[in-house]
């Protein structure tokens, strides 16, 4: 929880920061905060230590040999990632990060998913396999080629039996989301960019010649 409660404290949602098309708080959380935070943590207790040791038992040598700034950059270079397996707390740190990535973008569209619902004939009146005729719909529009209904289907066998409405419905993605191993919040949003644009542009025709009907009706 310690370490749930210093990511959150760090990440900032509302920036405007991106860097490579991410959020720029979510980058840092991948690539920086799971070698800085232990860093710093290692440092603190170096710190810590040399303060409670009132009676001058650690030898002088080391306490005037003892640079803040050099104990982190030694810290940081033995833990580089891409010299060294992570350890349990950057792994953590990093998982901690995705689900965060995955629980933002899904949230950032859920108006559109709800358009692309409406789209649906069981829009009206949904029930438990038309879910996964929903997922369906979106892996051939994302070109995941099966993966995501394969994945999702494994997931739906739990569902209740039942009518469902589209905010039900998006609960239950969520779930599949952030619980699934197959495909990683990067690789969804590489593989969606344009595939997003076309599915909103044609959930936007269908609405309004659903509305265009209705008023002229």
């Amino acid at each position: 929880m310690e370490d749930q409660a210093q990511l959150k404290a760090l990440l900032a949602p509302n920036s405007n920061l991106k860097i490579k098309k991410e959020d720029g708080d979510l980058f840092l959380a991948k690539k920086l905060y799971p070698v800085l935070l232990p860093g710093l943590e290692a440092l603190a207790e170096q710190i810590e230590m040399f303060q409670k040791d009132t009676e001058r038992k650690i030898d002088p040598r080391i306490r005037a040999r003892f640079n803040p700034c050099i104990f982190l950059g030694e810290f940081l270079m033995r833990n580089n990632p891409n010299h060294a397996a992570p350890s349990a707390k950057q792994v953590k740190i990093l998982a901690m990060a995705e689900k965060e990535a995955k629980e933002r973008y899904f949230l950032a569209r859920q108006h559109h998913l709800a358009k692309i619902f409406n789209t649906m004939p069981y829009a009206r009146r949904c029930d438990t396999s038309d879910i996964s005729k929903f997922v369906g719909t979106l892996d051939e529009k994302l070109g995941f080629k099966g993966k995501m209904s394969e994945s999702f289907n494994e997931f739906a066998g739990n569902l209740k039996d039942s009518e469902w409405t589209f905010e039900e419905v998006f609960e239950e993605l969520k779930k599949w989301f952030f619980n699934q191993k197959s495909i990683e919040s990067g690789e969804f949003e590489a593989s969606a960019v344009k595939a997003w644009g076309q599915i909103r542009k044609a959930a936007d025709i269908f609405q309004f010649s659903c509305e265009t009907t209705n008023n002229q009706g």
